[in-house]
């Protein structure tokens, strides 16, 4: 499906650029030139609350789509932050793009919908659960999305975050998260070394996630 959308894209993309790790593309509440197609790379998409604390809403992945928002050309409602190397394609008139290719709103539409029942699990798993079994889902969700992709190498694959963006992503404190990694490690179930991480046993990490998560892991929806 993101191929797809990608492709049915490609024709009006009228500008990409390249990013150095680390840069804010996105601005919070500036002007939002977007939507955009991530075509190489990763990135964050982060919120401030009013005391300036942090929120890590999504890492986004090559092929996906961001900065597609109700009013797409007003403020942008987050900052968009590299963590990679990226190059970006710039997507204009994304509504009158709609118009006029009924397929192509219905794919975004579809894009749209798994985005947010992706934030609601992780919602579900911040509120609900302990901090090995909110590690277990980004590992396993990252790595699927990566295998999707095909960009992972067997159980193997890039993970460019630092501890304080796993906090600020699932609600944990910088010394909750490196004390989780270490637990995991010790239990054999994966490790990360100079930013590559290895998963050394799924199916105890799957046991982590729960049978409903589980399934949603097995599963490939699209229209």
């Amino acid at each position: 499906m993101l191929n797809t959308l990608r492709q049915d894209l490609e024709p009006h993309i009228i500008k990409r650029k390249f990013v150095e790790e680390k840069q804010r593309l996105i601005c919070q509440g500036s002007h939002n030139e977007g939507p955009y197609i991530l075509q190489s790379g990763w990135l964050m998409l982060t919120r401030l609350d009013d005391t300036g604390k942090r929120q890590v809403l999504k890492l986004v992945l090559p092929g996906e789509v961001f900065g597609f928002q109700p009013d797409i050309h007003g403020l942008a409602i987050y900052s968009a932050v590299t963590l990679t190397h990226c190059a970006i394609c710039i997507i204009p008139s994304a509504f009158q793009l709609c118009s006029t290719h009924p397929e192509l709103a219905m794919r975004l539409a579809w894009v749209s919908a798994s985005d947010l029942l992706l934030l609601e699990l992780y919602l579900e798993k911040i509120s609900q659960h302990r901090a090995t079994e909110r590690v277990a889902f980004m590992v396993l969700e990252l790595f699927r999305r990566l295998k999707q992709r095909n960009m992972n190498n067997g159980n193997t694959f890039q993970f460019p975050l630092r501890q304080e963006d796993i906090g600020d992503f699932l609600g944990l404190t910088n010394v909750h998260v490196n004390r989780t990694l270490h637990t995991l490690k010790e239990k054999g179930l994966f490790s990360i070394s100079h930013h590559i991480l290895t998963i050394h046993n799924y199916d105890a990490l799957s046991n982590l996630v729960g049978k409903e998560l589980k399934m949603y892991f097995a599963c490939e929806v699209s229209p």
